[in-house]
């Protein structure tokens, strides 16, 4: 990532490999904006997005990259258009202590669209 700027590119979680590289990176972004960097790929999947709830979901499902927010009130879900090309295996997650942050939940399972977007409403 070629942002240096630590207030419009704060890391709050990183998501580490079997190997304990790190695959993915969560980011604060502008202070009310929340993104993913896959450090695998060098790239962000997603845009960067404001939520009027102030929650996200962030799903990697095989080879597509799903990112939930919510918008005036609607769920809303965006699909990084183009597919992973090399499988993550998550094993660990790391959290920066960012004071922001009150839940932060993985389940061991993909959830449906119904349901990721029923938690950003």
């Amino acid at each position: 990532d070629a942002t240096e700027n630590d207030l419009n590119n704060t890391i709050i979680y990183d998501f580490r490999n079997s190997d304990n590289d790190v695959a993915w990176t969560a980011r604060w972004y502008n202070e009310d904006k929340f993104r993913v960097y896959d450090q695998i790929s060098g790239a962000y999947p997603t845009l960067s997005r404001a939520s009027d709830t102030s929650k996200w979901v962030f799903r990697v499902n095989e080879k597509v990259v799903d990112f939930f927010y919510d918008v005036s009130g609607t769920a809303t879900k965006e699909t990084d258009p183009t597919p992973i090309e090399i499988p993550r295996n998550i094993d660990k997650v790391t959290m920066s202590g960012h004071q922001k942050i009150k839940q932060f939940i993985i389940w061991p399972i993909s959830l449906t669209d119904d349901e990721c977007k029923s938690l950003v409403s």
